[in-house]
């Protein structure tokens, strides 16, 4: 029962240490915007995911920010049995943003973002990132 009850009081902790961002914000990202504006607008990025000099001499650099998809199936239980548990009390708890995301990847040349796009296999990504003249 004491580990329930401490698995209980520390739901709403869980998920605060990664940054997340909600699927919402990539709406208010625009090509072209500095390396600033895309920080005010969806904050420090999860990881720097690299930087490289590609086949025309420019260095890309590429940020990763994790989209929140959501509560998992094993939070979804959870955040049942911590509701029911405090009689309704807990409810706020489903307002978490949950454990599931999906990575993106902003890319920026001359401090310009030129690319943006649902992260995938970054090996690829360097090979097609090299080929690619960004103006």
């Amino acid at each position: 029962m004491k580990k329930l009850a401490l698995l209980i009081c520390a739901l709403p902790f869980l998920g605060g240490c990664i940054k997340r961002i909600k699927p919402r914000k990539l709406h208010e990202v625009s090509l072209g915007m500095n390396k600033q504006e895309v920080l005010q607008t969806l904050g420090e990025p999860a990881v720097p995911r690299g930087s490289m000099i590609n086949d025309f001499k420019q260095v890309i650099e590429t940020w990763e920010y994790h989209v929140s998809m959501g509560m998992s199936e094993r939070e979804k239980a959870a955040a049942t049995v911590f509701t029911i548990y405090t009689l309704g009390l807990g409810f706020p708890i489903w307002f978490m943003e949950g454990e599931l995301f999906d990575p993106y990847w902003f890319f920026f040349h001359s401090d310009k973002l030129v690319k943006w796009c649902k992260a995938g296999d970054w090996e690829t990504a360097q090979h097609e990132i090299k080929e690619i003249r960004f103006r």
